[in-house]
């Protein structure tokens, strides 16, 4: 039996992306997410090394999770910061010397929201 694939949208913004969690997004499609992000990162460069780290919300991990399978899904190899901040993520495609980066986090907006803030080129 095939899992219902949920991804509103309209959570897509010029700079990341964020929905009301499990309502506009479940697991399915955050992994779905990855793949298209791990896609676009082998692009650049094959068997990249992607950093992820995830936020203070209690279902960040496993939304973090479902995210790493689609990234490694697609050859990426993923290294777990953890729970962090965003400005770790960051530093650490410096300080790690890493091809991109993802952070699990809906910043500003309360609980009940996740979302994924990604980058291939260093800032």
């Amino acid at each position: 039996m095939s899992k219902t694939i949920k991804i509103d949208p309209f959570g897509f913004r010029e700079y990341d992306a964020r929905w009301l969690y499990p309502k506009n997004i479940n697991l399915e499609g955050i992994r779905e997410i990855g793949k298209g992000f791990g896609s676009q990162v082998i692009k650049v460069k094959k068997n990249a090394r992607v950093t992820v780290g995830y936020d203070y919300r209690s279902y960040s991990e496993e939304v973090k999770d479902s995210f790493v399978k689609g990234l490694i899904s697609t050859g990426c190899n993923v290294e777990d910061l953890g729970l962090c901040l965003s400005p770790t993520i960051y530093f650490s495609q410096f300080d790690l010397n890493c091809d991109a980066v993802a952070m699990i986090t809906a910043s500003h907006n309360e609980n009940g929201w996740t979302g994924i803030k990604m980058g291939i080129k260093k800032a």
